[in-house]
């Protein structure tokens, strides 16, 4: 198995890109973001943070681990 695809594996984009919550994300708990007209698992990129992202919030997509995105608020 790939090791991208590995759920400890964290790959950093590049340059991050831009969503929008579809269901509330939390710490420790999988929230779903809509990221270019498709839905994906999202989780916080730093729960140390401590805050929920609430629906309908925009999100920076800073990783993805597996299939689901690590993101931060957009501020």
């Amino acid at each position: 198995m790939s090791t991208l695809f590995s759920p400890f594996y964290s790959q950093l984009l590049p340059q991050p890109a831009h969503g929008t919550v579809d269901r509330l994300i939390s710490v420790g708990q999988t929230g779903r973001v809509k990221y270019r007209g498709t839905y994906w698992s999202a989780q916080l990129y730093q729960p140390e943070y401590g805050r929920s992202i609430p629906t309908g919030a925009p999100v920076q997509i800073m990783a993805i681990r597996g299939i689901t995105l690590l993101v931060t608020p957009i501020a």
